[in-house]
């Protein structure tokens, strides 16, 4: 919940720190309502009720609107409440919002027999003076006491409404974006991109202020155990999967490194397919998407045939540099496990931009092709 300019969509792309895929957006009971669905593969890991203050509604029976608001969210039956305020924000609108909330709760503990958990987030802290510090790692002892000074404002104006918030966090989710040619975008053109492009979307300067701590805060207010595993998912670090990622890759690539030293030609082709394979799945299974064996065989496969005759004379070089043995024992299998250890990494990096960075069957043959130049020239 949260009026009206105070960064509501902002702020959940700073927790996720990326934009979400597949977000959609459906109008439920009044205007002043709006339920998006945050999904992955076409799952669904997280659904959020984006609410106004309700003395933001369109109507013109204040109380009317503010309990068809209340019912609606009522029946969205949420884990938490997350109250979004301007953190330079000194109007009376606050206290009408707390007084809206603490009927929801009550309505609330009537059909749940629990308290719905409320986390508030001060927002926009980028804003406290002065102002031109927006970045996090250089705010001066003076913007830091002047955001605790906001902090404790709100904190007494709770104190004296009598309302329990679960945490109250001072937040900046001030993001710069930039596409995947490296040029910055404007809020307002990014929603003319499609899914699969705001995926694509990388951070190009970062002002994101307390984001982790606010991501945890909300973690610990939810009592059900998939609830919080679903958040976890939908808020998921991009940079933690890829680094993930990119483990299991080196992984793989050094276990096929060590069957390719066997001395005996093509006895470790369908080996090395198999670690590719796996490599592959758990690699889509790090960005959330189920898929067999079989199916990663087949995108290995595809590779190679989008990688041209390079792959299979990668294929070709790495079981006959074996025959080397006859003349140099051991050399041969040295090589033969340089060229599948880096045959199955760049397997791997085509892997985890296909299924973790979002990029279409063309685009992955682009880079792979790269890589593989790049692989050729070192």
């Amino acid at each position: 919940m949260g009026r009206t300019g105070v960064g509501k969509s902002s702020l959940i792309n700073a927790l996720c720190g990326m934009y979400v895929a597949e977000v959609s957006a459906v109008d439920i009971g009044t205007k002043e309502t709006v339920s998006y669905s945050c999904k992955e593969q076409g799952r669904t890991l997280m659904d959020i009720l984006d609410s106004r203050g309700f003395a933001e509604h369109e109507g013109e029976n204040t109380e009317t609107a503010e309990e068809q608001l209340c019912d609606d969210i009522i029946e969205f039956d949420p884990d938490v409440a997350l109250l979004i305020i301007g953190c330079t924000d000194r109007s009376n609108a606050t206290d009408d919002d707390i007084d809206f909330i603490k009927k929801v709760r009550e309505k609330y503990y009537k059909k749940n027999n629990a308290e719905l958990p409320v986390v508030v987030a001060l927002n926009r802290v980028d804003g406290v003076m002065p102002a031109r510090e927006t970045d996090p790692n250089s705010y001066s002892e003076k913007k830091l006491n002047r955001i605790q000074e906001h902090a404790a404002f709100f904190e007494e104006k709770f104190d004296k409404k009598q309302f329990n918030a679960s945490a109250v966090i001072p937040v900046s989710s001030l993001i710069d974006w930039k596409n995947d040619q490296g040029d910055e975008i404007d809020l307002d053109d990014i929603n003319e991109l499609s899914a699969e492009e705001r995926k694509r979307l990388e951070i190009s300067y970062d002002g994101r202020y307390n984001i982790d701590k606010l991501r945890e805060s909300l973690e610990n207010a939810i009592a059900d155990y998939e609830a919080q595993m679903g958040m976890r998912m939908a808020f998921k670090l991009e940079e933690l999967v890829l680094k993930i990622a990119n483990h299991v890759n080196k992984a793989m690539s050094t276990i096929s490194g060590t069957v390719a030293l066997s001395p005996i030609p093509i006895s470790d082709i369908y080996i090395l397919l198999i670690i590719q394979a796996l490599d592959t799945v758990m690699i889509a299974a790090l960005a959330g998407s189920e898929i067999s064996i079989k199916t990663a065989k087949d995108f290995v496969i595809r590779l190679g045939g989008m990688g041209g005759a390079g792959f299979g004379f990668r294929l070709a070089a790495q079981q006959g540099s074996k025959l080397a043995n006859m003349l140099f024992p051991g050399a041969g299998s040295t090589i033969s496990a340089a060229i599948a250890s880096g045959g199955t990494y760049a397997i791997g990096k085509a892997a985890i931009n296909h299924y973790i960075l979002g990029y279409n069957e063309i685009d992955v043959k682009k880079l792979f092709e790269k890589d593989k130049k790049a692989d050729k020239e070192n």
